[in-house]
């Protein structure tokens, strides 16, 4: 990845960073992240993005598209290309670093009122298409229950903060953080949760939580007539 993060910052890495831990923390299926230390002496996580991942997801894209068309031929089923078309757009905006820096800082300054969520600080001047930087960011992954005992951190609290964290962006903001894998979640010493990574964050238009709020109201009433009818929004 050295030669996608020194072309696009348009520096080496001994340059653009005073440390940098060859070593990933973490890999996905578009990038790899390391810790590094910027001069100012900030740690930060650098997220970058395969050499040529972006051609391979294109390729395989279109091999999606042509297998779904021939199945569609041999099994026709309504939406098939309507699936593929949001898989596609989603991956794109992935492939886009710029655009995940943007969806983070959004999500950041809904919850700037909430302090019992916390986010990576983006550094826009070590970002680019391929290349996210953002703070560091010290947790527990949520999974972790041992460390978290260990920390005398209350699992129930956490719990209880994350559900009221996706319940905001989805049914208040409209906007929410898509990828909420372990990986993603991590527990501060002090009970915060923080989100990582958003390539994925999905919109949730007024119909649609409108009609989730009677879905779940229905449930919990029993009204078959009511969920039905909230389906329909």
């Amino acid at each position: 990845i050295r030669p996608v993060l020194e072309q696009e910052l348009g520096l080496t890495i001994d340059e653009a960073f005073t440390e940098f831990q060859t070593q990933p923390i973490a890999a996905a299926s578009l990038g790899q992240v390391h810790r590094a230390v910027l001069p100012d002496g900030r740690s930060v996580a650098v997220k970058v993005q395969y050499p040529q991942v972006e051609r391979l997801v294109h390729r395989d894209l279109r091999i999606l598209r042509r297998m779904l068309k021939l199945v569609s031929m041999v099994f026709p089923q309504q939406g098939l290309m309507n699936i593929y078309n949001e898989v596609r757009d989603t991956i794109e905006e992935e492939l886009d670093f710029d655009h995940e820096a943007n969806n983070l800082l959004e999500v950041a300054h809904n919850f700037r009122d909430d302090p019992t969520v916390v986010f990576p600080e983006v550094v826009p001047e070590y970002t680019r298409k391929r290349v996210l930087t953002s703070g560091w960011i010290d947790g527990i992954k949520i999974t972790r229950i041992h460390e978290l005992n260990a920390h005398g951190i209350d699992r129930k609290v956490v719990a209880q903060s994350l559900i009221h964290a996706y319940c905001k962006q989805i049914f208040h903001h409209g906007r929410y953080h898509a990828d909420p894998h372990p990986g993603n979640l991590l527990v501060l010493q002090d009970g915060r949760i923080a989100l990582l990574d958003f390539g994925a964050v999905c919109t949730v238009g007024p119909n649609i939580r409108e009609g989730l709020i009677d879905y779940l109201q229905a449930m919990v009433g029993h009204n078959t007539e009511k969920i039905i009818s909230s389906l329909s929004k």
